[in-house]
């Protein structure tokens, strides 16, 4: 376990101070030396701990005033749902990426995270195995930070008055929710292979139909394709599905059938970083040049390194900026506060690259 620095240690100690009744809302804490006496630590230490305080809205720090407290921790757990077959798999690492930063986010504004972790094939089985929905769990869940893609969890929630903010990619299937803009991505990719010549060009994506999500999910999923389709101007032929698996396993075979295609486009948009990893080895086996024999853009996320011996072009999904604005509404929503944008999209960023 990674031991917490000198100011977070600080931090803590005086969010336990203000959640225990030590100074009261509208009350100033004592100035920057007698804290520094009362805890050992130096002035930057002090001063980085008042910051994260004022980060989570804890404290106001007001210049010639002082520092007053804003408001106390809330006590209550919040609940980040996730599957156990995507955590424990190695392609599927943003799940557990996300779950990370949301604990920590959840920690570091006063409450309690709790990780609910569902398995089982479909809906009712899945929601089943939630520990979330005991009732010894729930009388003391206070919101819920939810990453699958089942209409079934919020409804649930909503019968029991606990709010929920849906962290999902490309499809809006709830009341409240942040996403990965995968429709711009889909529009960025081609306008950026377009431009680059690239008019005939194959997608390589995911197919989650055999999933059981749910009838409501896979017709929405089916309409997302269509929507795509259409925006993109682009026919059934150039899409190349991979059946959705733990390691991708058809991953590769799918994609060498491609390659051996006679007269195939000689560009192709990853919607999947975990797909380009997967095909990588064979694509340098092969000797495929990049990008004179095959051209690439891909939908990554940030900060990922890949085995191609080239900086890749990307459309970059930054994972922090997700589930921050995911628990800036999902704070709202356990305040009583108005949300005025309950649909949230985050676009990509372009990253270049050389692949083109």
């Amino acid at each position: 376990m990674k031991l917490m620095t000198k100011s977070q240690q600080a931090e803590t100690y005086l969010r336990e101070a203000i959640k225990n009744g030590r100074w009261a809302v509208g009350e100033r804490l004592p100035v920057e030396n007698e804290l520094m006496s009362e805890l050992g630590v130096s002035k930057g230490t002090i001063r980085e701990a008042l910051n994260g305080l004022a980060g989570t809205g804890l404290i106001l720090r007001q210049p010639k005033r002082g520092t007053f407290v804003s408001r106390v921790p809330a006590v209550g757990n919040v609940a980040i749902v996730s599957e156990a077959k995507l955590l424990a798999s190695q392609v599927q690492y943003i799940d557990f990426l996300i779950a990370d930063l949301a604990h920590r986010l959840i920690a570091d504004s006063g409450y309690r995270p709790v990780m609910s972790i569902g398995h089982g094939n479909g809906p009712e089985a899945f929601i089943s195995s939630l520990h979330l929905f005991e009732r010894s769990v729930m009388k003391d869940t206070v919101g819920v930070l939810n990453t699958i893609l089942m209409a079934d969890v919020e409804e649930l929630l909503a019968a029991e008055g606990v709010p929920c903010v849906n962290i999902n990619y490309g499809v809006p299937m709830h009341k409240h929710a942040v996403l990965f803009d995968g429709i711009k991505a889909y529009e960025l990719g081609a306008e950026v292979l377009r431009a680059c010549g690239y008019d005939d060009f194959a997608v390589m994506g995911v197919d989650f139909s055999q999933e059981l999500i749910g009838d409501a999910i896979q017709q929405a999923n089916r309409q997302y394709e269509r929507m795509i389709k259409a925006r993109l101007r682009i026919s059934d032929d150039q899409f190349v599905r991979i059946p959705f698996t733990l390691d991708y396993r058809d991953a590769v075979p799918v994609f060498r059938e491609w390659l051996e295609r006679p007269n195939r486009p000689r560009a192709m948009f990853f919607t999947d970083d975990c797909l380009l990893e997967a095909v990588s080895p064979l694509i340098m086996s092969l000797g495929v040049r990049i990008p004179e024999d095959l051209a690439i853009v891909m939908v990554s996320n940030a900060g990922r390194r890949y085995t191609l011996p080239m900086p890749l072009m990307r459309l970059e999904f930054d994972p922090e900026i997700l589930v921050s604005t995911a628990w800036d509404m999902l704070s709202k929503l356990m305040n009583g506060e108005p949300v005025d944008q309950p649909v949230i999209h985050i676009p990509p960023v372009r990253r270049n690259g050389e692949s083109l």
